[in-house]
């Protein structure tokens, strides 16, 4: 199973600090930015929706974002 081979680590100045995801946690993750994660015989192919795309998901499914972050999600240069 990919999800089982894959993690999430935060990166600070003072290293990293490792996420292991449950299948769920992942699945919803992966629906979310539009990820498409395949395992193929040379390693894993990524592709993801745009910053816009991913934008307009999270304003359509009522996830709470102030309105500066969804602009600079939107790729918008001017916050108005």
């Amino acid at each position: 199973m990919l999800s089982e081979k894959l993690e999430m680590i935060y990166w600070s100045d003072k290293g990293g600090t490792e996420l292991p995801l449950e299948e769920w946690q992942y699945q919803a993750i992966v629906q979310l930015l539009g990820l498409s994660v395949v395992e193929a015989d040379e390693g894993l192919k990524f592709s993801c929706f745009t910053k816009e795309s991913v934008a307009k998901r999270l304003k359509k499914m009522g996830v709470l974002v102030t309105p500066e972050q969804y602009h600079w999600l939107k790729g918008d240069t001017d916050n108005e």
